[in-house]
């Protein structure tokens, strides 16, 4: 059997058919990455059929980049493809949610308990924000330290998960999972009528 390389290579050079096989090959793998690091709380709103479609359609426009470094770089190349959709996707989601309820929440810091500025904030929208920073608060505070520091690090300090976890001296797939936990508790947090099993 051709290794993933040679199909890669085939690929490259504009053979479309090798890239097929790539995806045959990949796909089911790929299906049930994106679920397992997709939080539970976002399942139910985050189809990973969606996340794979994307990361192969970046592999597909990004395959001339692909730098062939041996027998499993293929993989390790498509999989961190996947890993950044899946962050992406969170990220993005995240986001939707947090603007949903308070168009100014971000992660409360104990350097950031200020009220919400607002151009002309009524008093319903006021109680609503400070309600709604009560609750990211809260949920951050009830979350481990090292959940805390890992999405300070992530949307405050603009590092990816993997960065993160090096930072707090962890590997990147218990960074991952980290992370991954602590989205979960914060998107249930913002919107409480989600089911969670997390």
């Amino acid at each position: 059997m051709e290794s993933d390389e040679g199909l890669a290579a085939r690929a490259r050079s504009g053979d479309g058919a090798a890239f097929d096989a790539l995806v045959a090959r990949y796909r089911d793998r790929l299906q049930a990455e994106a679920g397992r690091h997709l939080p539970a709380a976002l399942r139910g709103r985050l189809s990973s059929s969606d996340v794979v479609q994307d990361c192969l359609l970046a592999a597909h426009r990004g395959i001339a980049t692909f730098d062939d470094r041996g027998n499993g770089s293929f993989r390790r190349w498509i999989l961190a493809i996947l890993e950044h959709k899946v962050r992406d996707e969170i990220r993005d989601h995240l986001g939707r949610a947090r603007r949903s309820v308070n168009r100014e929440v971000r992660l409360a810091s104990t350097h950031d308990r200020g009220p919400v500025v607002d151009r002309a904030p009524s008093p319903g929208s006021q109680a609503g924000h400070r309600e709604s920073r009560a609750l990211v608060a809260g949920a951050l505070a009830l979350r481990p330290a090292s959940q805390q520091a890992i999405l300070r690090l992530v949307h405050e300090g603009g590092l990816t998960v993997s960065e993160a976890a090096a930072q707090l001296g962890k590997s990147p797939d218990a960074g991952r999972m980290l992370y991954t936990r602590a989205v979960a508790h914060l998107a249930k947090a913002i919107d409480p009528t989600r089911n969670s099993s997390s």
